[in-house]
């Protein structure tokens, strides 16, 4: 068994960057996966590209789409609360 690198999305909170500038780097240094934040409904920050944070109530296929199209796995989401 192999270590294989990922990163999560939040390091990009502090230089104000979103979840699409997440996917940038990780594709620049040649990571295979990403974990993403998320929020439940919408952090007005994050929609303005601010912030890396995933709503749960957006539709999954354009991520889904996004990552694939970039050679990335989601290797988890960051939630700090219940999700069911």
């Amino acid at each position: 068994m192999s270590i294989r690198l990922g990163m999560h999305a939040d390091n990009w909170r502090g230089q104000s960057g979103n979840f699409n500038d997440a996917v940038v780097s990780a594709v620049k240094y040649d990571l295979k996966y990403l974990e993403a934040g998320t929020v439940y409904g919408y952090y007005f920050v994050s929609s303005l590209g601010y912030d890396p944070s995933l709503s749960i109530l957006d539709n999954p296929y354009p991520i889904k789409r996004l990552l694939d199209k970039n050679g990335l796995k989601l290797s988890m989401l960051d939630a700090s609360f219940p999700i069911f």
